[in-house]
């Protein structure tokens, strides 16, 4: 069970089982989390942005107590027991290795459509080309979203990009 406290503009989780930031976003399951460059990660999931950044005794994120107890705490499967899963894997060497190395790693709830269109770009893709594409799908068709007095973009609507046609999509 997370213990979390509000402070002034983010929110501190401790308990609960593990989650590493790192092994989440940069295990190639998703492309829009990025580095902050203060330690952490930002990123927009559903049009909702967020920081979170790791901390001795669990890891803080830029939302209220409400947004994480309904969408990130889902969005992140913290409600999900990965001991238990890990529990149940065979105990021979080469298991319990990845099991260690990927300690923390949460698969993510993403959006079916972002899912998808990011699977589609990324075959015969690398990650950096990858998040290169969706970065610039999204700063061309996005919607805005302001963040800490920053203008993001969302990743755009199945009609957005429909809209486009393909000689708008030429971009990339």
């Amino acid at each position: 069970m997370y213990e979390v406290t509000e402070e002034k503009g983010y929110i501190r989780i401790k308990g609960g089982e593990s989650f590493s930031p790192r092994n989440t976003f940069e295990c190639g399951q998703c492309f829009r989390w990025l580095p902050s460059g203060d330690g952490g990660y930002f990123g927009i999931a559903s049009k909702k942005p967020c920081r979170i950044w790791q901390e001795e005794d669990g890891f803080c994120m830029t939302c209220t107590k409400e947004d994480f107890e309904t969408f990130w705490k889902s969005y992140l499967d913290l409600e999900r027991s990965y001991e238990e899963i890990a529990a149940g894997l065979p105990k021979d060497d080469f298991t319990q290795k990845a099991v260690k190395y990927g300690l923390g790693l949460r698969i993510l709830r993403q959006e079916p459509w972002e899912a998808l269109c990011s699977f589609i770009i990324s075959q015969c893709n690398n990650i950096p080309r990858i998040q290169k594409i969706i970065s610039a799908l999204c700063d061309c068709l996005g919607d805005d979203i302001f963040f800490e007095g920053k203008t993001y973009k969302s990743f755009p609507s199945a009609e957005k990009i429909a809209d486009a046609g393909e000689k708008g999509l030429a971009f990339t």
